[in-house]
């Protein structure tokens, strides 16, 4: 095993992507696809899976982040996962 497996993780933050309307209400419908490639240099990559997160800003608190949606994904060469307004399928 790696020696970093258990020490380190990986994770995307969307911080711009919101799924409400300005009244925070759903947006129905609503989607992206987000797409990740793990760099070819670290062939031993440590980690097996990927956490991926939706979160925004809270108003008026810089850097202060509210988590909506949480997943994780498997870590390949490529991978992908796609969002909804209902979370991640």
């Amino acid at each position: 095993m790696h020696l970093l497996a258990k020490k380190c993780k990986f994770t995307v933050f969307l911080t711009n992507l919101l799924l409400t309307n300005a009244d925070d209400s759903r947006i129905q419908g609503a989607s992206f696809n987000i797409g990740l490639k793990i760099d070819e240099k670290f062939p031993d990559f440590p980690f097996t899976r990927i956490r991926i997160e939706v979160a925004r800003t809270d108003t008026g608190i810089e850097r202060k982040l509210s988590v909506l949606r949480s997943s994780y994904i498997d870590a390949k060469a490529t991978e992908s996962v796609q969002l909804t307004n209902e979370g991640f399928i």
